[in-house]
């Protein structure tokens, strides 16, 4: 049918306009055959799910229920949807509306039915008629549906909320109808989700003897009877209670909610302190730096509270505006505060989710280069008035001899132009001499050796000089060395954000002056297995009661001058006025916020390079999969590549699974004749010129060794991936060659494993008639079949949900060679470059996702990447 051809092109273009447009014919058309053909292929799932509603259906393409004659064309007339993008699924429902009662449908489809549905990213004026009747709606998506003009429906709207109460910000200046409703039930789950269950958990840590951080801090530190010590620990409790429940985010978006519906339809004329306040904060929200000076003079008592929050909340940001205190010396912000908790206690918390506390301290006169090693467990450095952060460049793999020749050169360079730090009997401990850096230290990675003066590296030989050398071309100031377990990792540095001047200054663990001190210099701070386990601050502090132990950190420095009388110093003004129950102070939640915003913008800053190992197997960065780690370390190999199976993957991307090793380990030796900064004055005149040459004495050497180490089957292993399934055929194959890997935890002395549900195989690998390297055909035909019987019974024979239910696909282990220096993150780049797919033979047809994880385990090194990075140059 020629009606059937167009609709499919209009119903798939995915142009909204043209699915109307393809809707209308339909509807015009009003043909019950065209309408069966339409809706073909579309079904309803069904699933449990929690309480309060037992089960959620909605919308569901599936490819077994097409109709015989649409098979044969391959292609239905109507889609799947795109992941960000239902309109194909609007088109449905709309279809199904007008459907007349004598069309053919499947007997589970019916808009009656349907307790969700997903309109995400429809081009959508106005929500459609078919929504009245889905009698059954509980749940109503309209993400990214920014062409909606208007919402006048009350019930609707309820709808909207219980799918994700964080939609009532993007549509709040879309509501036509009254609110009140909806009001009544964000207070009512606020009540049962925040305030309930923080007041018992407030009773149950104050007991009798409750004692408010007003009070606390009102005592003198313990000036007055009360101890800050015994103090400690249920203040800290308190300050998590309070920061887990508000940043729980369903709790987020209620309270933004409650705050925008009751302050949207302020119907006063907005005052001139009030337009001053909004004029001075508004632009803040989107700039680049925390607010670091006090606002405009206000007569605090004549603004208008309403309108000001409603203008900060309705700012859709990327970024939260933090309000450095340090900074606020007349205590502007904090005033602010004040006259919102005194009108409304929700829009105060509000407030403080959308601006965040901060407590940055600002240097002009640091340090020189003085290495400081954070609580957890990251280094930074003082360069001036400069932080500075270790960025990592490579790990360089050598044998023991060749490390201990390499520390006697590093001993070469004078002791005031580097710092060398490593762990005596789990003690941290500055020395002298880089050949004293310990075994024990060397495991866990627990040393660096820091260089800050590049004339002094050309008292080092030639073939250490080649390396620091190279280091130096890429760095701001300085270098950094850490020792592995067979290999040294190498560190440029990079310039850290201002902000991190109150982490450098107030917070570290250890500072190293060594100008002031004899050496070697024990710290007196003791590591064990865990990265932590020193007298004032354990491990299980530092993970379980972070916020409160940035909090404790900070106290000291906070500017108590800017509370005024009134809302932060009475200790008997609750936080809610109506509850009996709750005796929350204002000030309680300024300091969760404060270490709140503490932890995630200073402590945890996963881009500093951390130094501390968790156990003394494996280095804190690389954790999990213990047997599989095990068996990598145990067979020596240094360097494990891992890739995820394609969302593409069809029966024919099977087809080239044998080359997949020779196709990986071809880009890698690419990439290291490219990057290798070791090489000859005059360059190669062939890229192929030096792999049938004798090995030379010069830097050639590096690119003959490597060559021959990575195209060797022996310095090879491959897992494939398998999900825990039992099946006999599985384990006749492989036998032996199955790992089951499970996860170690250490906690108090004791080991617990944790398996997880699926398995990995060895595969075997051999040469074929062009010398390249493949996987034997014994494990390809099995692979192949077993994939294939896989989605056949697992998957229903629909190849899209297998990337879903299979994820990992190859795990590749390599035995980099001595002295090889490869630039992993450029390494990682180009095994994810699509432009590797437009040559010929190397077109995998979906099977591999274009993705790598790089792994390098004894450096504590992960890195992942994907065909983004290779385009954007972002990691």
């Amino acid at each position: 049918m020629k009606e059937i051809e167009k609709l499919r092109e209009l119903f798939n273009s995915g142009d909204f306009i043209q699915i109307q447009t393809a809707i209308n014919l339909v509807i015009s058309l009003n043909d019950k055959e065209i309408y069966s053909k339409c809706l073909s292929g579309w079904t309803t799932s069904r699933r449990e799910i929690n309480e309060p509603y037992k089960e959620e259906v909605e919308l569901k393409f599936d490819s077994k229920t097409i109709d015989k004659d649409l098979i044969e064309s391959e292609t239905p007339v109507i889609k799947n949807n795109d992941w960000a993008n239902k309109s194909r699924g609007y088109a449905v429902l709309m279809l199904l509306e007008k459907a007349p009662k004598e069309t053919i449908l499947n007997s589970s489809l019916s808009l009656e039915s349907l307790t969700k549905v997903d309109l995400r990213g429809v081009g959508i004026v106005v929500l459609p008629t078919f929504l009245k009747k889905c009698k059954s709606l509980q749940k109503l998506n309209i993400e990214n549906c920014n062409e909606l003009a208007s919402i006048d429906d009350e019930k609707l709207l309820q709808k909207i909320f219980q799918n994700n109460p964080q939609n009532i910000i993007h549509i709040i200046d879309k509501i036509t109808v009254d609110t009140s409703k909806l009001e009544k039930s964000f207070k009512e789950e606020l009540n049962v989700c925040f305030y309930k269950k923080i007041s018992s958990d407030v009773e149950k840590i104050n007991g009798e003897n409750s004692i408010s951080i007003n009070e606390y801090i009102r005592s003198g530190w313990g000036k007055d009877g009360i101890k800050r010590k015994e103090n400690n620990i249920r203040i800290t409790k308190l300050i998590n209670k309070i920061h887990h429940y508000l940043q729980d985010k369903k709790i987020n978006s209620i309270v933004y909610g409650i705050s925008l519906l009751e302050t949207r339809l302020f119907n006063f004329k907005i005052n001139q302190p009030t337009t001053k306040v909004i004029d001075y904060l508004i632009p803040l929200l989107n700039e680049d730096s925390n607010v670091s000076i006090s606002g405009p003079e206000i007569n605090w008592e004549e603004i208008q509270i309403e309108p000001i929050i409603y203008k900060i909340l309705s700012v859709e940001t990327d970024r939260k505006l933090a309000f450095n205190l340090y900074g606020d010396w007349e205590g502007w912000y904090v005033k602010l505060l004040e006259q919102v908790c005194q009108k409304n206690e929700v829009w105060f918390i509000s407030l403080m989710m959308k601006i965040k506390l901060s407590n940055s301290f600002g240097v002009m006169n640091g340090e020189g280069w003085t290495p400081k090693i954070l609580f957890d467990g990251s280094v930074l450095f003082r360069n001036h008035h400069r932080v500075i952060a270790p960025k990592y460049e490579s790990t360089v793999f050598f044998n023991d001899e060749k490390i201990l020749e390499f520390l006697k050169e590093i001993n070469k360079i004078n002791s005031n132009s580097k710092v060398i730090v490593t762990t005596n009997s789990g003690e941290i401990t500055e020395v002298n001499d880089a050949t004293q850096i310990t075994k024990e230290s060397i495991i866990n990675g627990n040393n660096f050796i820091s260089i800050h003066n590049r004339e002094e590296i050309d008292n080092c030989s030639f073939e250490v000089r080649k390396y620091l050398s190279y280091i130096y071309s890429s760095t701001r100031s300085a270098i950094m060395l850490r020792l592995v377990k067979g290999g040294i990792s190498f560190y440029s540095d990079y310039r850290a954000d201002d902000k991190y001047d109150y982490l450098i200054e107030r917070l570290p663990l250890v500072s190293f002056f060594s100008e002031e001190r004899e050496l070697p210099n024990k710290t007196g701070i003791q590591l064990q297995k865990t990265p932590f386990e020193s007298k004032d601050l354990t491990w299980k502090k530092n993970t379980e009661n972070r916020q409160g132990y940035v909090y404790n950190r900070v106290l000291d420095d906070f500017y108590f001058d800017n509370f005024q009388e009134g809302l932060f110093v009475d200790p008997k003004k609750s936080l809610m006025q109506n509850s009996n129950q709750l005796k929350l102070l204002p000030i309680e939640l300024l300091y969760s916020n404060l270490a709140n915003y503490m932890y995630s913008e200073y402590a945890e800053t996963f881009w500093f390079t951390k130094f501390f190992g968790n156990n003394k197997e494996f280095p804190m960065n690389y954790s999990g999969e213990y047997k599989l780690n095990k068996f990598f370390r145990d067979q020596d190999f240094n360097v494990s590549l891992k890739y995820r199976m394609g969302y593409e993957i069809q029966k024919t991307s099977l087809e080239n699974i044998h080359l997949f090793p020779e196709m990986m380990f071809s880009r890698i030796l690419k990439r290291f004749l490219e990057l290798s900064p070791f090489v000859p004055e005059k360059g190669f005149e062939k890229d192929t010129e030096w792999i049938n040459e004798d090995c030379c004495e010069d830097t050639k050497k590096s690119k003959k060794m490597f060559y021959d180490q990575i195209k060797n089957i022996e310095n090879i292993s491959l897992h494939f991936y398998v999900p825990k399934i039992d099946v006999k055929e599985l384990k006749n194959q492989f036998k032996d060659r199955i790992v089951t890997p499970h996860y170690e935890t250490i906690s108090d002395g004791k080991v617990t494993k944790f398996k997880e549900g699926a398995e990995w195989v060895e595969l075997k690998l051999e040469y074929n008639e062009f010398n390249e390297i493949s996987i034997k055909k014994s494990d390809v035909t099995f692979i192949k079949k077993f994939i294939n019987l896989y989605v056949e019974n697992k998957c229903e024979g629909d190849w899209s949900y297998l990337a879903d239910e299979w994820w990992e696909m190859f795990a590749m282990y390599i035995k980099m060679p001595d002295g090889a220096f490869l630039d992993f993150e450029q390494l990682g780049k180009e095994l994810t470059n699509t432009s590797w797919n437009e040559s010929s033979g190397d077109e995998f047809n979906g099977l591999l996702a274009n993705t790598v994880a790089i792994s390098i385990p004894d450096a504590g090194v992960y890195q992942g990447f994907d065909s983004g990075d290779f385009d954007s140059g972002n990691m």
